[in-house]
């Protein structure tokens, strides 16, 4: 790939589809590149996301879109810089500054205003932006610790098990009551481990179980910031 600036090669360290979008995707990149990319070559818009006035000069490390509301994604660097993004506007919304690089940023699939980031030191961060945006309202130290088989590990990346969706009818409203109940006690985080071991935990029922309207308070949020 090409900076659309200069003809020097840069490398691709991560992308996203569009959600909803068969034609464009994100892809970040080892100079700090966010760039928006059409597969049929049509016209983007923007073409470029910056994080302030300049690219940041380090790598992109992860991306993610929200799937509550696909016209905002995060993206992560390798300075420790999280950035969220509208689709539509080229500057972020927030950004936030760890100490450490990031190495995954993770919106819940259970709570629209819920994110995770998991930086190179093994720290879990989890926002719940509608409870408080500035800092993240949980911080854990995941590692760097003798697992199960002996070896020293670090977390290396985080997964999430989806949430409970289902076409609702009058007649199945109180099954699918039930189902989803079931699953959002179940809901869960997977770590895995530079050493290979993966472990898995139950989330707390408060980064599960969504707020009255927060979907619409989430949205409403979104547009306070949006230009």
């Amino acid at each position: 790939m090409h900076s659309p600036e200069e003809s020097k090669c840069i490398g691709v360290k991560a992308s996203q589809l569009r959600p909803h979008s068969k034609d464009k995707f994100i892809v970040g990149t080892d100079t700090g590149c966010l760039l928006q990319e059409s597969k049929s070559r049509n016209t983007c818009f923007p073409k470029e996301y910056l994080c302030g006035r300049e690219r940041i000069a380090d790598s992109v490390s992860s991306i993610h879109f929200n799937p509550h509301n696909h016209l905002v994604f995060l993206a992560a660097y390798e300075s420790g810089v999280i950035a969220l993004f509208y689709s539509n506007q080229e500057s972020p919304l927030v950004t936030w500054k760890l100490t450490t690089a990031v190495q995954s940023v993770l919106w819940s699939n259970h709570r629209p205003s819920v994110f995770y980031a998991l930086d190179a030191k093994s720290g879990l961060h989890v926002w719940d932006i509608l409870e408080q945006e500035t800092v993240a309202t949980y911080v854990m130290n995941l590692g760097d610790s003798h697992g199960p088989t002996g070896a020293k590990r670090r977390a290396v990346s985080i997964a999430q098990s989806p949430a409970f969706t289902s076409d609702v009818s009058s007649s199945a409203i109180a099954s699918n009551s039930s189902l989803a109940s079931s699953a959002n006690r179940n809901a869960s985080l997977a770590i895995a481990f530079s050493n290979g071991d993966v472990n898995v935990h139950f989330l707390n029922e408060e980064l599960v179980e969504q707020l009255v309207e927060e979907k619409e308070q989430f949205d409403y949020w979104i547009q306070t910031k949006t230009k």
